[in-house]
């Protein structure tokens, strides 16, 4: 238990009323919401790159296997025929 309380206040207003308002509740709560936003837009950028990736790997697939020769169903006799004729003569 203090034997001397001494009470300090003060009061301000006008232009050092609001530097200190700005400087210590807008800033930090303004920071705080640009903080969020920042996240948010890195999150966003992350994900659409990811989807973009994706697909072009999708279409990539795709592209390849309509390029590729189908060799099982060829029914062409000249395709089938040796390249080196035997000749019975």
């Amino acid at each position: 238990m203090p034997i001397v309380w001494l009470e300090e206040s003060a009061f301000i207003d006008g232009p050092v009323l609001t530097t200190f308002r700005t400087a210590l509740v807008v800033l930090p709560a303004m920071m705080k919401c640009v903080q969020y936003i920042l996240i948010g837009l890195g999150v966003g950028s992350i994900l659409v790159a990811i989807i973009l990736h994706l697909r072009k790997k999708k279409s990539a697939s795709e592209k390849a296997t309509l390029l590729l020769p189908d060799t099982d169903q060829s029914n062409s006799t000249s395709e089938r025929a040796s390249l080196l004729q035997d000749t019975a003569d």
